[in-house]
């Protein structure tokens, strides 16, 4: 489990603390009386990830109308995404190193070209060999001062799948957790999902031989969801049903 905290706080308390900050910073101890003074709230933000990896299971497929090319690129070409929001059609064209028997190249560029639709996907690819993620953030705000003093509490999920398409492929998750980390530093946590889904699209998986879900809030109704290679995403057709078993299957 990876646990990183939330962003900085930029509220008027902040600003008066560094105010009286700066103006004793160069007063000589002995001149410094120090008062008592009350805190009457303080809020914790945390976010959290759970892996659970699926190494036994079989690769699996495309969905219908899902494409995967690569293809020989001239000097120049950059990558890029057209999404087609009439009919959910999305191109992505990402511009790598060559690769020569293994390794990348000296020389020359080759570009790989994903195009998905909106699609069901059946149950079964939950079986398929990949990872499961879950984020869970958590918000708790303590009041203090006049008793009784209370304590609130709030928690939300938000479930992804890396599943492969290809034997023998190797998922690295170490640089879409440092990619996230800095997505939501400078976040509230009211914006915390969203920066994790477009962390997880745009991040480097290891491969791109693998379907990305994203599930989204759990709390969200209707439940959305989507379906990433690359950069390229579109539509999951029956969200409800597909990520209710990926939830339970990070319940385990």
């Amino acid at each position: 489990m990876y646990s990183d905290s939330g962003g900085p706080s930029h509220s008027q308390d902040d600003v008066a603390c560094r105010r009286i900050e700066a103006a004793v910073r160069d007063v000589p101890p002995a001149e410094t009386r120090i008062t008592a003074f009350e805190v009457e709230q303080a809020v914790e933000e945390r976010l959290s990830l759970t892996l659970q990896e699926q190494p036994q299971g079989e690769p699996g497929q495309l969905p219908e109308g899902a494409s995967l090319e690569t293809l020989p690129v001239a000097p120049g070409v950059r990558s890029s995404t057209l999404t087609n929001h009439s009919t959910g059609r999305s191109i992505a064209e990402v511009v790598r190193p060559a690769i020569e028997h293994g390794r990348a190249a000296e020389a020359g560029q080759s570009m790989i070209r994903t195009t998905v639709v909106p699609a069901a996907l059946p149950r079964a690819a939950l079986d398929w060999q990949g990872t499961f993620l879950r984020w869970t953030a958590n918000s708790t705000t303590r009041h203090f001062g006049v008793s009784p003093k209370t304590e609130t509490t709030v928690e939300e999920h938000s479930d992804a799948a890396v599943l492969l398409t290809r034997p023998a492929g190797v998922i690295d998750l170490s640089a879409v957790v440092d990619a996230v980390t800095v997505a939501i530093a400078t976040r509230p946590r009211s914006g915390w999902f969203s920066a994790i889904n477009e962390t997880l699209a745009a991040a480097d998986l290891g491969t791109h031989e693998a379907i990305l879900i994203r599930c989204g809030n759990i709390a969200d109704s209707p439940r959305t969801a989507d379906y990433c290679l690359g950069p390229a995403c579109a539509k999951l057709l029956d969200p409800e049903s597909f990520c209710d078993g990926v939830s339970k299957r990070l319940e385990r």
